[in-house]
């Protein structure tokens, strides 16, 4: 028997009987128990008491064998109750079974493992043995096994052919991929598969053939024509490995009904994974995840003008143009699995630049981990994108040029983004004259501003109303064909297009360059043709205005084309002309406004009779701000531009009206806008200045009510796993406040999650909204950083505009900053006074205090009590264990004196194994305290055995009659505590 064991058991058990029981099961017995490979216990069946481990044990769970025995084998090591209780141990063994199952632990330092347990009586009742297998590398390889598999049939799903795995003897259908279930409109796994995907009541003759189980791992290739779906199929089968072990049939089944001509050899699994990767029409690359590239299909060849081997030289950087976007592996996945795409410019082999579209995941391969990332050409999208941008911008400069010359240089200037304007011209055509004038023209070599049409290329596009691109190697054959005959210098490049008036051409614009011959492509040409639609417009609404201010000419068709609402008025005024968008801009029909009075379509504040008209005739030109009647009666703000001129031999005013409700709204937003910007940089400032948390929460809160009008607000904080509210605006009675579990689904827990703002317009067509009211119809949900969340409801639907989300987020901005400054700083502060190995107060930390607590105790006459405490013997335990066990001890008695002491003590680590308590407001005595501390320190001894420890405590205290120097005081404490120490040995 072993004598360790019968020992620990005797001390154990005090004289009860079961180490004379053990001893009776005989020295072969314990020598088999110790000498076993796995981990044994005996267990004690009621209870689950150890009564004896084996050295297996030990070094299984990190305990002795001395820590093991007394221990128990559910409460001390199980992670959770194990599958089978001890009274169901007892009641198998009652039936004579052995029990078996599988188990989570928890080691001594904390680590887990799994066990595989066998659990066997023993002949005497109520104890068994307990066999323990670490199969924690089993399970681990299990789980990789699972999620490889899980890996698998993802690929399996994503594959546009018929997939399934079938056991080769009974049949019986084990898995399906997602094509084929799509395709038959079910899921017949557990089924037969010559009864669901052939129709028959038995097996074909390829079921009952076993030429793929005498080849396992090779693939046999068959045709077969299915009755079921009236297809052909190339079918390729192979025995693999079922998780469970068994040989299982595994096919492949391609549709050849279109292409039966065609066979193709099915590859391995590798060789399928490259046909994917190959076949996509995106770019692919397959990078390490310091930007090496390991591999590249076709279509990434095509996109970059690289070959395979080059690119397999370079790393992602490589192909970034300098001052491009360049992304980690880890944004890259975030982004993609968020359902989006991030873009940058890539640089081809050429040195062009590729504006790309990418997505990406990190996956694992035989062990590594790589990038996965596919790259989308949206040259046609950002062209798309660009040119949406350049009509703006043209719609833009078009309302704020002064004129047509700074109107076209600006036109120059926006087109430039897209193609070279370096020489950049506007022609007119004067039909009557056959002449070819331009109002505006940059070149570099051309100085002429007029010509005659002739045979010109400009003359050809405006005749013929067609796009003309001209090139070095198009040049000759053009000239030819087309009779043209060149005016001024020859550029490599010429590129023009039709302006054109409605249905009309009037002009030409033209671009060109004489140093680059591929300067233009047809892209160009289509952004050239769409331009020029607004440069026609600008030309025309500039033409209307200009000859209303200086001519007496009215211009049909402006005044029919312009959507500004144009009015002749006679000297007595009553409007005698008006154009389409005067109809529409009052309300009336077609001929209402003709012969109506001024005074019925000016508002009465702003009209003041007849002699108005006779000034504006006579002034000539004027323009004016005033507000205006529909029919209807509605009031809207103008601008008119008036002008005096003579119209069959009478005195006329011409107005040009513009209805400027939008631009004046838009005005009030903005300066709205701007004042709310301004007091939130107040707000700003007042936030930096705070240093307590809750005056940030509140002053947020009210920021939101008060600046941004949002009376419905609450601020939640996450503490632990739950976000709290922390504050609620006036408008929500106490109810508002609540704490949500992070792991719960809602609206704030997804904000917080995300980090991403959401705005919900339709609070009840949201399931996550949770709103803690039945009447809040709309909301904003904004994170606060990682601290928390922001929410703002409303009782109307709809109610948020893009504006105010924009200025929430400005101000939870604020609001993030703040907290995370205070947290800092918090940080910092507890880094500062508190020793990092035993998290007790330091030394320099007591220095401050001590000096506030001497004013404090002089003040209300209260003695302060000092206790110097040393750990004995520290130097033979950090020897004899180690530092990392001396650290141990030290962390433990610090703990110890804390838990001893009252939360208004002080706890200080004076230096190495010494420590410091300060009893603030005691009466002197120090007695109890070091009893308590002491009899802590045996009670701590009792249940660590392995290394005991003792103190010597000195006592002093300090009253505010003496008035002696805390020096003198600590040095009576620490003479005290040397004292001790010395009577002790």
């Amino acid at each position: 028997m072993n004598e360790g064991n019968s020992e620990v058991i005797m001390r154990r058990n005090d004289g009860s009987g079961e180490h004379e029981r053990l001893v009776g099961l005989g020295k072969d017995f314990w020598s088999l128990f110790e000498g076993l490979g796995d981990a044994a216990y005996l267990i004690e069946t009621s209870t689950g008491k150890i009564l004896a481990a084996n050295a297996q044990a030990a070094a299984q769970t990190g305990y002795s064998t001395d820590e093991l025995v007394g221990m128990n084998i559910v409460d001390d090591l199980s992670v959770d109750p194990p599958p089978v209780s001890l009274e169901e141990v007892g009641k198998r063994f009652s039936r004579g079974k052995t029990v078996r199952f599988v188990h989570k632990k928890r080691r001594k330092d904390g680590s887990i493992y799994w066990d595989e347990v066998t659990v066997a009586p023993l002949p005497f009742p109520g104890i068994h043995v307990s066999l323990n297998r670490d199969i924690t590398e089993q399970i681990n390889k299990e789980k990789f096994i699972q999620q490889e598999q899980s890996q698998l049939r993802a690929i399996f799903d994503s594959i546009n052919a018929i997939i399934y795995v079938a056991d080769p003897y009974t049949h019986e259908i084990l898995y399906i991929n997602k094509y084929f279930r799509d395709m038959i409109g079910k899921n017949p796994v557990g089924r037969l598969c010559y009864e669901e995907f052939q129709g028959r009541s038995e097996p074909c003759e390829f079921c009952t053939n076993d030429i793929i189980l005498k080849n396992k791992g090779k693939p046999y290739q068959w045709e077969y024509h299915n009755p079921v779906y009236d297809r052909d199929y190339l079918i390729v089968d192979r025995i693999i490995t079922w998780p469970d072990g068994r040989d299982v049939r595994f096919e492949v089944a391609f549709d050849i009904t279109d292409q039966k001509a065609v066979a193709e050899e099915l590859r391995e699994r590798e060789e399928l994974y490259k046909a994917l990767f190959e076949q996509l029409s995106d770019a692919l690359f397959l990078e390490s995840l310091d930007g090496k590239i390991l591999a590249v299909n076709e279509s990434t060849c095509r996109l970059l003008g690289y070959s395979r081997d080059e690119l397999t030289q370079l790393t992602v950087g490589d192909l970034v143009p300098e001052g491009g976007k360049k992304f980690l592996p880890e944004l890259i996945d975030e982004e993609t699995m968020a359902g989006k795409a991030l873009e940058t410019v890539n640089r081809r082999k050429d040195g062009t630049l590729v504006p790309v579209e990418l997505r990406g995941r990190i996956i694992e391969i035989h062990g590594a981990k790589r990038m996965l990332v596919s790259l989308r050409d949206i040259s046609a999208r950002v062209r798309v994108r660009r040119v949406e941008e350049i009509l703006q911008r043209i719609t833009e400069a078009a309302n704020a040029a002064e004129n047509l010359d700074s109107l076209f240089s600006k036109i120059r200037e926006i087109l430039s983004v897209m193609m070279d304007t370096t020489n950049f011209r506007i022609a007119l055509y004067d039909e009557k004259e056959n002449t070819i004038f331009m109002p505006y023209m940059v070149d570099e070599k051309d100085t002429y501003h007029s010509f005659v049409a002739a045979n010109s290329s400009t003359a050809y596009v405006i005749k013929s109303g067609r796009p003309l691109l001209i090139t070095t190697r198009n040049r000759a054959q053009l000239t030819k064909k087309l009779g043209l005959e060149p005016v001024g210098a020859v550029a490599k490049a010429w590129l023009g297009v039709p302006l054109r008036v409605e249905d009309r051409v009037v002009g030409a614009v033209v671009v060109q360059s004489y140093t680059d011959p591929d300067a233009y492509g047809d892209d160009d040409i289509g952004i050239l043709e769409t331009v020029s639609d607004q440069i026609a417009m600008a030309i025309v609404r500039e033409r209307a205005r200009e000859a209303l201010r200086e001519s007496e000419a009215r211009y049909r068709s402006i005044f029919s084309a312009t959507t500004d609402a144009i009015l002749v008025f006679d000297q007595d005024g009553n409007i005698v002309e008006a154009n389409p968008a005067a109809y529409r801009m009052y309300g009336y029909a077609e001929g209402e406004l003709i012969g109506l009075s001024a005074d019925k379509i000016v508002h009465p504040d702003y009209y003041h009779g007849f002699k108005n008209f006779k000034n504006g005739i006579n002034a000539g030109v004027f323009v004016s701000d005033s507000v205006n009647l529909r029919k209807d009666g509605t009031p809207f703000p103008v601008e008119v531009h008036g002008v005096g001129f003579i119209f069959q031999g009478e005195p006329h005013l011409l107005s040009i009206t513009r209805d400027i409700s939008a631009r004046i709204a838009a005005e009030k937003e903005l300066e709205k806008s701007q004042r709310k910007i301004e007091l939130l940089h107040d707000v700003a400032h007042v936030l930096e200045s705070l240093e307590d948390e809750k005056e940030v929460y509140t002053h947020t809160v009210h920021a939101a009510e008060e600046i941004l009008g949002f009376p419905l607000c609450t601020l939640d904080i996450r503490e632990g796993d739950a976000l709290v509210t922390k504050a609620t605006s006036k408008g929500l009675p106490a109810g508002a406040s609540q704490s949500v579990a992070l792991s719960e689904e809602s609206l704030a827990t997804k904000t917080y999650r995300t980090g991403k703002t959401y705005v919900i317009n339709k609070i009840e067509d949201d399931t996550a909204a949770r709103p803690t009211r039945t009447d809040f119809r709309s909301g904003i949900s904004v994170p606060i950083g990682k601290f928390g969340v922001f929410q703002v409801a409303a009782r109307e639907e709809n109610a948020f505009s893009p504006e105010d989300v924009r200025l929430l987020e400005l101000l939870i901005g604020h609001t993030t900053q703040a907290i995370g400054r205070i947290r800092l700083q918090r940080e910092l502060r507890e880094q500062a006074i508190r020793d990092p190995l035993t998290g007790v107060y330091n030394r320099r930390y007591f220095n401050e205090v001590v000096e506030r607590e001497l004013v404090r105790a002089k003040r209300y006459d209260h003695p302060i009590g000092f206790l110097m405490i040393d750990v004995d013997g520290f130097k033979a335990i950090n020897d004899r264990f180690g530092h990392q066990t001396g650290d141990k001890i030290l962390r433990a008695v610090a703990d110890l004196l804390v838990a001893q002491v009252r939360e208004t003590d002080l706890v200080v680590r004076y230096g190495g194994d010494e420590f410091l308590v300060m009893l603030i407001e005691t009466n002197g005595q120090t007695e109890a305290i070091t009893k308590r501390i002491q009899d802590a320190v045996a009670a701590r001894n009792k249940t660590d055995e392995l290394i005991p420890v003792t103190l010597s405590i000195g006592a002093a205290h300090w009253s505010p009659g003496d008035d002696l120097p805390i020096e003198q005081v600590l040095a009576r404490a620490d003479q005290a505590m040397y004292r001790e120490k010395r009577t002790d040995g």
